[in-house]
């Protein structure tokens, strides 16, 4: 019995210097894990502030002006008269016919 206390008690230090060791190596990769996480939240807000102002431009070239400037620089331009093309006889369709 006194045998198992005395390598017990010499086998305690070694304990401790083991545990100290796993210790600093889990506080090192919870540090290299911070940064990995730090670094994905800086992409993800980049990537955010990118989309932003990738939805203004998109905004900014579908509005009706800048269309338009688009349209006449490519050489559209808009009718001197009005213009019609009635297909069919004069009959109106069932659906708007009104019955008399």
């Amino acid at each position: 019995m006194m045998n198992l206390l005395r390598s017990i008690a010499k086998s305690i230090p070694l304990v401790v210097v083991l545990l100290i060791v796993i210790e600093l190596v889990w506080s090192n990769t919870l540090v290299g894990s911070g940064r990995d996480v730090r670094s994905i939240d800086l992409a993800i807000a980049q990537l955010r502030q990118e989309n932003e102002v990738l939805a203004q431009q998109v905004a900014s070239a579908s509005a009706l002006t800048t269309i338009s400037v688009h349209a006449k620089e490519m050489g559209f331009v808009a009718p001197a008269k009005s213009q019609f093309v009635m297909i069919g006889g004069a009959e109106l369709p069932v659906a708007i016919a009104r019955p008399q």
